[in-house]
């Protein structure tokens, strides 16, 4: 009886333990991703080259499916040194992560908070992107991640390639 008691104690604590572990959500994925995720279909992949940062490439990709002719644009952010990572933007948000941008650069970065702080955006997938203050430098860290689920993803952002990287995001928006 004793024997069966610790066998039942053993079988729960490791249950319990493994409930407690953070699980990775499912991946909510864009317009975009899904289109080119079709069964069945022969689709086209066109990409064209936005800017380059020190390790992110911004490009616009158009899809095609050739079967139906239907088509369907994105932007995708590259992580290229190291192992490759890409986050897929829909049109319908380039706006919104413009917008967030834009108030970092005007409304976060000239601040000096009084405690540690962060100020994070992150799109439906995977992508992230923070400000982190740090006090003893008494400045902003701007990082990226284009899967917050993987730390090898992240880069860091100095403030002159903020302004680039917003002005790629611009070019890419008239291209969708």
């Amino acid at each position: 009886m004793k024997k069966q008691f610790q066998i039942v104690a053993i079988i729960l604590m490791a249950s319990v333990s493994f409930a407690q572990q953070p699980q990775k959500q499912e991946k909510l994925l864009s317009k975009a991703e899904e289109f080119s995720a079709r069964s069945g279909t022969l689709i086209q992949k066109e990409y064209f080259e936005i800017g380059k940062l020190k390790w992110l490439s911004i490009q616009v990709v158009y899809f095609k499916d050739l079967n139906t002719n239907e088509q369907i644009k994105a932007l995708l952010i590259q992580k290229y040194i190291g192992e490759p990572y890409t986050a897929v933007f829909d049109p319908d948000v380039i706006d919104e992560l413009i917008k967030s941008f834009k108030f970092m650069k005007e409304k976060v970065l000239p601040t000096v908070p009084n405690t540690p702080t962060e100020i994070i955006y992150q799109n439906k997938g995977d992508f992230l992107l923070k400000c982190i203050w740090d006090k003893e430098k008494k400045d902003w860290s701007i990082m990226g991640f284009i899967d917050k689920y993987r730390t090898d993803s992240g880069y860091l952002i100095n403030k002159d390639e903020l302004n680039l990287f917003e002005s790629f995001l611009i070019q890419a928006k008239a291209k969708l």
